[in-house]
Order: structure tokens, then sequence, then C-alpha cells
């Protein structure tokens, strides 16, 4: 947990552009569930994936209760991860980055239809019929159950990527954790939200003894906004570190930073569409049951 208060004072840094852009506010909470009620959608309407230029984007009501996503997504040099975004160094990565690595970081909103915020455990998270949809692009396997661990892998050019991705959440409302507990939870939470609170946080994390070539590790942070009675505002931050292998040279170097871009984008277009089409699949199962 050092390094998790230790950052608290160096986020101090980032408070200007926290206070303008970084999460949703109340009145966003309320414009956007006003506009759910009002003009509402079927969950699993086409929607779009509106790239945005700026990490610290505000989030758009209309575009949002539309279903569309808002994403932005950069690939940084060690340099600029360090000087323009401390906000995103939550897990030391910045001291094992050489200079030639690179650090991908990136936010994600979306509304979730039909599904609470409590929905959200990490046992739930890290299960087979979970993962099969939250994952696109990687193969994953349960290797330790009672302490949500799940093994992803994946082939890059020239090797092939793994990680034991640890899973955890932790819900404020009920006061119950999964491999979190609130000193953690309200860390992260200070840490990314600086208005309203989430009911649920939740965090898949992979560090440097977690993983293999390519990367030192990995971190994404989910929070669990409820949006009127039966649906959720999701707002992720993720961090991904990409390690120059000596094998990676010339255009090979090039082609994998470009992939791990494209691929966390189509991907997460990908996730979102097939877990809205879960939570619908829940939804009426939970309706008709005792029909």
């Amino acid at each position: 947990m050092k390094f998790l208060k230790s950052f608290l004072k160096k986020s101090l840094i980032c408070c200007s552009l926290l206070n303008t852009a970084i999460y949703a506010e109340s009145s966003f909470i309320k414009d956007i569930s006003a506009q759910l009620e009002t003009h509402p959608v079927f969950p699993t309407n086409p929607f779009k994936l509106i790239e945005e230029k700026n990490i610290f984007f505000k989030e758009n009501p209309e575009l949002l209760s539309k279903l569309d996503i808002q994403m932005s997504v950069q690939l940084l040099t060690p340099k600029k991860y360090k000087d323009l975004h401390d906000i995103f160094e939550i897990d030391g990565f910045a001291k094992a980055l050489n200079e030639d690595d690179k650090v991908i970081v990136a936010k994600m909103v979306a509304v979730l239809k039909n599904v609470s915020p409590e929905f959200f455990t990490a046992s739930r998270m890290s299960t087979p019929e979970y993962l099969s949809r939250s994952i696109s692009d990687a193969d994953c396997e349960v290797v330790d159950k009672e302490r949500c661990i799940v093994r992803q892998s994946k082939k890059l050019p020239i090797i092939d990527a793994w990680a034991n991705v640890h899973y955890s959440s932790f819900n404020f409302e009920t006061d119950e954790g999964q491999e979190m507990d609130r000193g953690e939870a309200e860390d992260l939470r200070n840490i990314f939200s600086n208005n309203d609170d989430p009911v649920v946080v939740a965090s898949a994390k992979a560090g440097p003894s977690d993983v293999g070539d390519g990367t030192y590790g990995f971190r994404m942070v989910n929070f669990y906004y409820p949006l009127n009675e039966k649906d959720t505002l999701l707002v992720t931050y993720k961090i991904f570190t990409l390690k120059k292998e000596w094998l990676f040279k010339g255009p090979i170097w090039t082609r994998v930073q470009k992939d791990a871009v494209k691929n966390l984008i189509s991907g997460t277009k990908k996730s979102i569409e097939k877990l809205r089409e879960y939570y619908l699949e829940q939804y009426s199962l939970s309706t008709h049951k005792d029909l």
C-alpha cells in the first residue's frame, strides 16, 4: 500500500486537470439518467466508439445515453508518461521503463443497460463465462478460482505473451470486498475520482512477477455508478506497459506498438457489445424465472 499512499501526494500536481474533466459530476449522472428515461434505447442497438484526443475528456451525456462509447488512448514514451501522466503511475511501472519502451494509457466511458453496480464482483468477472465476453484479444484460463487469478495469453510478433491477472473488487454500499479491502478501494477512488462516489470499484492487475516477455505489467481500474434503478455507468482507466525486447527490431517494434493500440480500441468495442448482450440475457432470465 506504500505506493498508493505516496502517490496521493504526487497526484496533487494534477488537481487542476482532475477538477475539470477526469470524472463524472453529480449533474452529469442526473443528466444521463434523465435522458435514458426520456429516450429509452434497446441495449443491443448499434453504437459508435468515439475516440477522444484528450485523456481527460469530458463525458458527453447525449452520446452516452445513445449507448455510444467515449474512449481516449495514448501511446507514450517513458518521459511523457512520467512528466505528463503522473496520475496513472500507481504501480511503480515508471521505474522499470527503459528509453525505448512505451506505455499505453486509456480512459473509457460507457453505459451498461439492465445491470446494476453490485453485479460486478471479482469472483464473477474472473469466471470463464464472463471472460469469454470481456476479453476478446487473448485466451483466458482460471488458474486460482478462490483468489480470482486468470492467466491470459496471446501471440505477438515473434513471442507468445502471457500474464497472471489478479482480479479484485470492493462494494462501498455493502462494505464487502473480494481480494480488495476498503483502504485500497478508497485509495483508488481518491486517485481517479474527484467528484461522485462509485458503488463498486474493480481492478485487474499484473505486476512484473506476473508477466512474461513484452511487458512489465498492466493495470485496469473500473468504477461502477448507478443510473436510475437498473442501469450502470462504467468508467475505466487502463495502463499497459510495452517492453521492447531485443527481438523487437525496426518494423517489428513499430508493428507491436500499432497492434497494441488498435487491439485495445477494437477489443473494447467488441467486449462492450458482447457484455451488453450478456447483461440482457441475464436480465431476461431473472425477469422470467418465476413464470
